[in-house]
């Protein structure tokens, strides 16, 4: 009886190695794919290219905004307290275009700088704290608001108050 069970044996045990090196090479390729994705997104902020911002337009295409190569790019643009300031969201809006800032294309009340692609502009409802579902104690935050950040992505806060939640008018 042992005898005829070694030819089964060895097969399923040669499959059962060949499955284990398959998902192994596969979980290989996944991690060096990541590893090589990460490499090329850190470097686009480094190089004279900066990556290609998508964009749905209203028939739900996407749309490519053509590679601008940051020696041709105006210098990233200045933005300041008083710009945020006891403004309308249609008034931040008007700013961000004034600035030459792009519209994020996942999140149309966030805008980013053109030349470095960090985010530079971004508008609020107002927070929720996730744990409690109610809204944040600072009432500048609670209720709809701007955020601004400057060339290196600081926020920019109120020089009066410290605060970097700039409540909008209605």
């Amino acid at each position: 009886m042992a005898v005829a069970v070694v030819p089964f044996v060895i097969p399923a045990a040669e499959a059962i190695w060949g499955a284990i090196v398959l998902v192994g090479s596969a979980i290989g390729v996944g991690v060096g794919i990541g590893v090589v994705k990460d490499k090329i997104d850190k470097s686009f902020s480094d190089k004279s290219l900066s990556p290609v911002q998508m964009c749905k337009s209203n028939s739900e295409t996407a749309q490519a905004t053509p590679k601008v190569k940051n020696s041709e790019a105006k210098e990233s643009t200045e933005i300041t307290p008083e710009d945020l300031k006891d403004k309308t969201k249609q008034e931040i809006e008007e700013l961000a275009k004034e600035k030459g800032l792009l519209q994020d294309s996942k999140n149309p009340g966030k805008f980013r700088d053109p030349v470095t692609g960090k985010e530079r502009l971004r508008i609020d409802e107002g927070h929720i704290d996730k744990v409690t579902g109610k809204p944040y104690d600072n009432p500048n935050a609670a209720r709809p608001h701007t955020h601004g950040y400057d060339r290196t992505g600081k926020p920019i806060v109120d020089p009066a108050t410290g605060d970097k939640h700039f409540p909008l008018k209605n």
